[in-house]
């Protein structure tokens, strides 16, 4: 949800840029090329960033032993912790998808601005 109220600021921050652009003849598929292009920088930098904290949450957690268990109930004295690849392909596949899916609404929004309208906007 949040990187579609970052792309609808981006699109009424940039109205009047958006109606120039499409004044001098850009196509609207080339302004959702541009979307999705901000989509996708900031959702691969917000999924770089969960994985390196998750990566070392996993390395603290298996050498150092931030959780600890209570040894008087449990079998273990520390939760264990096991990186296994393919989930953390699948879960940041699923994030890029739905980060670029959000990019519809903002889109259709761009698309339906007048480009009258967004020249004089300001």
């Amino acid at each position: 949800m949040n990187i579609i109220t970052m792309l609808i600021i981006v699109i009424t921050e940039k109205t009047t840029t958006i109606g120039i652009l499409r004044t001098i003849g850009m196509s609207r598929n080339a302004l959702i090329k541009i979307f999705l292009a901000i989509a996708m920088r900031v959702s691969s930098t917000g999924i770089t960033i969960g994985l390196a904290l998750s990566l070392l949450f996993i390395y603290l957690q298996a050498n150092y032993g931030l959780i600890t268990l209570d040894s008087s109930i449990y079998f273990i004295d520390k939760l264990p912790v096991q990186m296994q690849w393919h989930y953390v392909l699948i879960v940041c596949s699923f994030a890029m998808v739905l980060s670029l899916l959000s990019v519809v609404v903002p889109s259709m929004i761009a698309m339906r601005l007048d480009i009258i309208k967004t020249v004089r906007f300001r």
